[in-house]
């Protein structure tokens, strides 16, 4: 036998989190190690897939961020995982590359694509729109995708920072979302990202 692969990625991380929630509550006659790639320990891994109790529970290995983590890392997890026969489960917060996804050639895919109102806020954002940018704003926000849309705006700002004034915002996002993520901001994250988008939309 060969490991089960299920590969979970795309921008519209609310969905895909729920989605490996679900995974993971359907999965509850297994032994579960979930690991950012921040955390990842290749002798851990080997221990956790090739280690067995008094009772062999199946197993489920839930990596997060393989991609991000260094080559030597995941050339060492993968010579791992080609020896198992345990459910894996790779979640990337981010579209993965055809080459990406060759390296689990068998994985089943689940992708998830972001709401197409993420992309029509992302698109007010442009000077003298103020009241368009603040209804569409407020949709994103009623439809709890207020982190996918800061995640994909730092992404729209960076193609722009030869811009002082775009760069400027870029920056303010930047350390704004620093004190939304360590719970240093002293004001609600949303009010926060629409002020320092005023220059923008103004």
């Amino acid at each position: 036998m060969t490991a089960i692969y299920t590969i979970i990625h795309g921008e519209n991380t609310k969905n895909s989190r729920e989605f490996l929630h679900n995974l993971i509550e359907s999965s509850k006659d297994h032994n579960v190690l979930s690991l950012d790639s921040k955390q990842f320990d290749v002798d851990q891994i080997n221990l956790f897939l090739n280690t067995s109790g008094l009772i062999n529970f199946p197993k489920l290995l839930i990596l997060e961020h393989f991609f991000s983590s260094p080559k030597a890392t995941q050339d060492k997890i993968l010579k791992i995982l080609d020896k198992s026969n345990e459910k894996i489960v790779i979640w990337e917060e981010k579209n993965l590359t055809a080459t990406q996804l060759k390296t689990f050639s068998q994985a089943k895919i689940e992708k998830f694509n972001p709401d197409s109102s993420v992309f029509s806020c992302l698109n007010q954002i442009r000077p003298h729109n103020l009241k368009n940018f603040h209804l569409s704003y407020q949709k994103i926000l009623l439809n709890n995708q207020f982190d996918l849309f800061l995640y994909l705006l730092k992404g729209n700002l960076r193609r722009k920072i030869n811009s002082p004034t775009y760069k400027k915002v870029y920056l303010q996002i930047i350390e704004l979302e620093y004190q939304y993520k360590t719970g240093q901001l002293v004001i609600s994250p949303d009010i926060a990202l629409f002020r320092a988008l005023l220059p923008l939309v103004s």
